[in-house]
């Protein structure tokens, strides 16, 4: 167990700049994915006319999505270039936002339902692209001895 005053994480980690963007790229996907979530939501229940019960039993295909992509991304890495497989990724999360902006408040809650899909499906492949191929991919976690 780490002293009071010991750095719980390990600040060289972010002076690799493959590390220090992949942290950047998480940050920001993670941020606009629940920010989305949080829209959706409120969309759902004010634009749509849903029951919060409702509501969150639509968001229940995204959380099924986002682990089986969770699943899927770490092998898929593993085959393809990371790269690519971050470059789809931000392109389905792309996607699904322009579908959001495009279709507006005429939106059914299937259409919204496939957006989640697409954005959980788009955004896990992005905070898993260097878990393969670095081996500071787990360093913020590890405790400095």
């Amino acid at each position: 167990m780490p002293q009071v005053g010991q750095a719980r994480l390990v600040e060289k980690t972010f002076t690799v700049p493959t590390f220090s963007g992949a942290v950047i790229v998480n940050l920001v996907s993670v941020f606009s994915l629940v920010g989305f979530l949080y829209f959706l939501t409120q969309h759902l229940q004010l634009v749509i006319g849903l029951s919060p019960l409702n509501a969150a039993l639509m968001l229940i295909p995204g959380v099924v999505i986002i682990i089986v992509t969770g699943l899927l991304a770490v092998p898929l890495v593993r085959i393809v270039r990371p790269g690519f497989v971050m470059a789809a990724g931000l392109s389905l999360c792309f996607i699904a936002y322009a579908m959001t902006a495009i279709i507006g408040s005429g939106s059914s809650a299937s259409v919204c339902s496939s957006n989640i899909g697409l954005l959980v499906s788009g955004s896990k492949p992005v905070c898993t692209r260097r878990v393969s191929t670095s081996p500071l991919a787990c360093a913020p976690t590890t405790l400095s001895l």
